[in-house]
């Protein structure tokens, strides 16, 4: 466990240091909150429920959709996997522990949007706090799937960065990350009924609320996780 644990801390550096990624992932967010709400003089409570689950899930879908996918292919097309083969930190830790980092910074980012909702706001905290977190969890590992099966399948860093980004902005705008669903016209709102990033930010909007998310949104996030991990697992090339 202290091995993966170092593993996993050496992975999250390795990401912060990458200044594009930190701050789209980090603090970008955060910039779209404050400029949707600095035009009020009071933040609306309603509005807040939904700005932020909306947000919370944009970064779920950027960790997992657009930047775990060029990380670990980067790693294949340098030969990192491979060469760890021969070591006592097999291949598989480090994509785990790449996930687990890339789990840390979507925490963060999280974190950093609820206090400054809270602080500049007036926003409250989910009104079922262990729902919401379990909800945040499934949808994370969903979207890591598809992330992971991005990779499994891209051939090059490069191809997988710009097929992960081609994946993740019509899915951000479809599935309501950007406009809420009942602004969206009934035919965006259907087809991101069916994009991962949808079942996920109606999930995390319903949790923020206090109420169970629908059974068959918890069962699509779930369908997500167990295919896309199924398929990467089957496709993936070290």
């Amino acid at each position: 466990m202290r091995s993966f644990l170092a593993l996993t801390n050496v992975e999250f550096r390795l990401f912060v240091r990458d200044p594009g990624a930190a701050f789209f992932t980090l603090l970008f967010p955060t910039i779209l909150l404050i400029a949707n709400n600095s035009f009020f003089d009071e933040a609306d409570e309603g509005s807040m429920a939904v700005a932020l689950p909306m947000l919370i899930g944009m970064v779920l879908g950027m960790v997992g959709v657009a930047m775990v996918p060029a990380f670990v292919a980067e790693y294949r097309e340098q030969s990192v996997l491979r060469r760890l083969m021969a070591t006592p930190v097999s291949p598989v830790r480090l994509l785990l522990a790449n996930g687990a980092a890339q789990l840390l910074v979507a925490l963060l980012a999280m974190v950093l949007l609820v206090g400054v909702g809270a602080v500049f706001f007036g926003a409250e905290a989910p009104a079922a706090p262990l729902l919401f977190l379990g909800v945040w969890l499934l949808g994370a590992f969903s979207l890591l799937g598809v992330g992971f099966l991005v990779a499994a399948l891209a051939p090059t860093g490069r191809s997988a960065n710009a097929v992960g980004l081609g994946l993740f902005f019509p899915m951000l705008f479809l599935s309501g990350g950007m406009v809420p669903r009942e602004e969206m016209s009934g035919t965006a709102a259907r087809i991101g009924d069916f994009l991962p990033l949808g079942p996920v930010i109606r999930g995390l909007r319903d949790a923020w609320e206090g109420s169970v998310p629908q059974p068959h949104i918890l069962a699509a996030m779930l369908l997500v996780l167990l295919v896309t991990s199924g398929l990467a697992a089957r496709f993936f090339r070290w």
